[in-house]
Order: structure tokens, then sequence, then C-alpha cells
């Protein structure tokens, strides 16, 4: 049992929300090809295009096929980001 004040206590909770808000926001968010489509403001077909080309990398979870948008924002600004593969 922790014997502690309502201050203490309000703290200890600030400080366990304030390391668990920090650790979710450090985590990579994976997003489909829609959701990579408006992000990027390419069309599905052209995000599926350049997979084939090799110019944007994606993480294959069985059928399913994910992406890091900062990572995808990289690559298309290495590659021009023009439409043409």
């Amino acid at each position: 049992m922790l014997n502690c004040t309502p201050t203490e206590l309000a703290k200890l909770v600030a400080m366990i929300s304030d390391g668990v808000a920090e650790r979710l926001g450090n985590q990579r968010r994976l997003v489909d090809r829609p959701q990579l489509a408006e992000i990027v403001g390419l069309s599905v077909a052209t995000i599926d295009r350049r997979i084939r080309a090799g110019k944007i990398s994606c993480i294959r979870d069985g059928r399913r096929v994910l992406f890091d948008p900062a990572v995808t924002i990289s690559e298309l600004a290495a590659n021009g980001g023009a439409d043409h593969v």
C-alpha cells in the first residue's frame, strides 16, 4: 500500500501520465495506402506504381501494406516527388 498525501499522489499521477504520453508520442505511426495517399497528396494507384518501382518502401504484414509517413515523405523528396516512375 502506498501512503502519500493527495498532493504527492497528484504529482505521481502527473509524472506517470507524462511518461506514457511521451512514449506514445515517440512511437512510429504506420498508415495504410489510402491514408498515405491523403497525407502525401498522391493517388493510391501512384503509390502502388512507386512501390513496384522501388521508390517507396513499405512494411508488409500478411496482406496489409503499411507505411511510415515520415520515411515515405523523405523518399518522395529524394526522388523529386514527380508522378512518373
